[in-house]
């Protein structure tokens, strides 16, 4: 889509892919081999980035986290709009590369279907499997989406990162709470029996 729109926006973990015919049995080797393309072209491109990105701190003699190149791609999100039949053989690839694409924790996402192939995705029941969320009627929508979800994933990893820390913290090592009496003897309570020592 980038030849098209080199303005476009580019975010890391996405793949859109545009389809611009029907999808039958004589294409769909072909349309499987465009988006494995541009999977791995967005793969080296982000891997050349965070390569630059070491480098730079290496210099300032700080380090960084490497990527795992397996993790790079979240979402692979396939633009239907062109697309005006899906065969037999179209619904067995789009499934292929779902298990494939799920096995490796990759997203398949579906955009703008006309009626005609999204009752033929719901009648094989390619669209349960795929996930009925995970079909949009514009590419906007599932780039928004997408984004929404990585910055959720983000969030949460660094919550359970932090709760991890704080995991680590034996109870034992803290009272949670010092009475001092008014004669200025302090007692402490232990939080799990509520017993004072005295």
């Amino acid at each position: 889509m980038l030849q098209n729109y080199p303005q476009a926006e580019r975010y890391n973990g996405i793949v859109v892919v545009r389809i611009d015919a029907p999808i039958y049995f004589a294409n769909t080797q072909n349309i499987r081999e465009k988006v494995f393309k541009y999977e791995k072209k967005a793969i080296a491109e982000i891997l050349e980035k965070n390569t630059e990105k070491q480098e730079e701190l290496l210099e300032k003699g700080e380090t960084g986290s490497s990527v795992n190149p397996e993790s790079v791609i979240k979402y692979i999100i396939i633009e239907l709009s062109a697309v005006a039949h899906v065969d037999t053989s179209a619904l067995h690839i789009l499934q292929d590369m779902h298990k494939n694409y799920y096995s490796r924790r990759i997203q398949l996402c579906l955009t703008n279907p006309n009626q005609r192939v999204m009752q033929r995705l719901v009648s094989s029941g390619l669209a349960n499997e795929i996930g009925r969320e995970y079909i949009f009627v514009s590419t906007h929508d599932a780039v928004d989406y997408c984004l929404t979800e990585m910055d959720n994933e983000e969030l949460m990893s660094r919550h359970h990162g932090s709760q991890d820390n704080l995991d680590m913290l034996d109870d034992e090592d803290f009272p949670a709470v010092v009475n001092i009496s008014k004669n200025g003897i302090e007692n402490e309570t232990d939080q799990s029996s509520g017993d004072s020592p005295q």
